[in-house]
């Protein structure tokens, strides 16, 4: 996977859709797709290491 693939994946989760006419992704979709990306690896950091016992889980 080179770096431009890389930035279009990233800007996806920023909301950019990679049309013809859109050009190259900017900055704003970069920066809410590192975001999103960064919650994900947390979220995915969590369920790794389980659900904390101190949290109590609603059905």
């Amino acid at each position: 996977m080179t770096l431009a693939e890389t930035n279009r994946l990233v800007a996806r989760l920023g909301g950019y859709l990679g049309r013809v006419q859109d050009g190259e992704p900017g900055a704003e979709s970069l920066g809410i797709g590192l975001r999103r990306l960064a919650d994900r690896v947390w979220g995915w950091r969590l369920h790794q290491e389980g659900f904390p016992s101190h949290v109590s889980r609603s059905k």
